[in-house]
């Protein structure tokens, strides 16, 4: 093949391409994909660097996202049914624990079997169960401060909180969900 012959074909190819790569932005931007600052925008810019073949690929993936969304959205609605179906279970349990935590109940002798700190040794447990005040006068009733010690103590939540927080967290009564039948979207 000529030098000449060569070039004119190569000349022949940027041509091509940079019609194809024409009309690809003028496909894009109809689609939506403009940007001022960019020829493309910003997600879609290296969509005109693509072969005819790698674009086919893309949309394959494209597909392929919007089944995983599909499997993840019917997943999210089990996860759904199966929390409203055990609804009434987790509140019989939290219903149980604002009675204690209230003082409204005190509970008994087989509830309380249970280690105070999973990994202490039991030499520790007994250490702390002998180490802790005496109540004097009238008797306590509940657990003091129990909603401002849970957040506290866990590193999410104990990030978030700040002083002027505390008085009100020491008031909480109780914390508590509610699965609805019908749940709202957020738009």
């Amino acid at each position: 093949m000529s030098e000449k012959h060569n070039h004119n074909h190569h000349h022949q190819n940027n041509q091509l391409m940079a019609g194809n790569k024409k009309n690809l932005t003028e496909l894009l931007k109809a689609g939506g994909y403009d940007d001022e600052d960019a020829e493309l925008g910003g997600y879609a810019s290296n969509l005109t660097e693509c072969s005819t073949a790698v674009l086919r690929r893309v949309r394959a993936l494209k597909k392929n996202q919007l089944e995983s969304i599909n499997v993840e959205a019917a997943f999210y609605q089990r996860v759904h049914e199966l929390e409203q179906e055990f609804q009434p279970l987790f509140d019989a349990v939290h219903a149980a624990r604002k009675a204690i935590v209230a003082g409204e109940r005190e509970p008994g002798d087989e509830e309380c079997q249970m280690p105070l700190l999973q990994d202490a040794t039991p030499e520790d447990l007994q250490k702390l169960e002998a180490e802790a005040p005496v109540e004097g006068g009238q008797a306590s009733k509940g657990v003091p401060h129990f909603w401002y010690h849970v957040l506290a103590n866990c590193s999410q939540m104990a990030e978030t909180i700040h002083d002027y927080d505390v008085p009100i967290l020491h008031s909480l009564q109780d914390i508590t969900t509610e699965v609805h039948t019908h749940p709202t979207t957020v738009s």
